[in-house]
């Protein structure tokens, strides 16, 4: 049960991180 909770957290926190670079990205993208 652990391991699974570990693996969704991780899974969680990289989804999150994605989500806060996808903004930053796109208007970078946009700039150009």
């Amino acid at each position: 049960m652990k391991n699974l909770y570990t693996t969704f957290g991780l899974t969680f926190r990289t989804f999150i991180s994605f989500i806060k670079e996808l903004p930053g990205a796109s208007l970078y993208a946009m700039r150009r």
